[in-house]
C-alpha cells in the first residue's frame, strides 16, 4: 500500500519528541551532516557528490562559512609547525 509522503517526517519528528531531543526539519539534518563532514576533513568533491550537488560551486557557496573555518585551523595549525620547526615557537606563562 502506498505510503503518504508526508509519514517520515511525522516518523522522524515523533522519534524527536520521543526521545527529548530539539525539533529540527530534514533540511537541518542534511546540513549538520554535511557540516561535521567539512569539519572532519572530507574534500568538497566528495561531499558535493554525498549532497548530489550537480556543480560542487553549490557546495562551496553553501557551505563557504564552514569552509574558511576549517582553513583558519589549518592556518593556524601551519604556524605553530612552522614556530616548532624554526625554534621560535612563542612561550606562554602559567
Amino acid at each position: 500500500m502506498p505510503m503518504h509522503p508526508h509519514r517520515p517526517y511525522k516518523w522522524f519528528t515523533e522519534f524527536l519528541e520521543r526521545h527529548g531531543l530539539p525539533k529540527i526539519t530534514y533540511h537541518q539534518l542534511r546540513h549538520t551532516n554535511a557540516s561535521l563532514l567539512i569539519s572532519a576533513g572530507i574534500d568538497v568533491v566528495t561531499l558535493s557528490g554525498r549532497l548530489g550537488h550537480g556543480d560542487k560551486n553549490v557546495t562551496l557557496n553553501t557551505y563557504s562559512h564552514i569552509i574558511k573555518s576549517k582553513e583558519a585551523q589549518v592556518a593556524n595549525r601551519m604556524d605553530i609547525f612552522y614556530s616548532k620547526a624554526t625554534g621560535k615557537e612563542e612561550k606562554t606563562s602559567g
